[in-house]
């Protein structure tokens, strides 16, 4: 299970794999009942942080969600 911040790479339908993201949230439970990890593009994820805003992003079943080994650059962490 990846921690907000993590990178993560996303199972699709078709059964292909996408890199290039970050979770963004906890697990949560969806109006549906499946667990989800909100996730952003690495893009979004940078631009949000650069504008000390929240990164936007989708829900995403936990059971398609990888961490990925790809190394990604650590931005500093925010204080509360």
């Amino acid at each position: 299970m990846p921690d907000p911040g993590q990178c993560v790479g996303l199972l699709l339908e078709d059964g292909s794999r996408r890199q290039g993201f970050r979770a963004i949230s906890c697990p949560l439970t969806s109006e549906t009942g499946e667990v989800v990890i909100w996730v952003a593009t690495e893009d979004e994820y940078r631009a949000a942080w650069r504008s000390n805003r929240e990164a936007v992003g989708v829900p995403w079943p936990v059971d398609r969600i990888s961490i990925s080994d790809a190394p990604a650059h650590q931005l500093p962490m925010r204080s509360a």
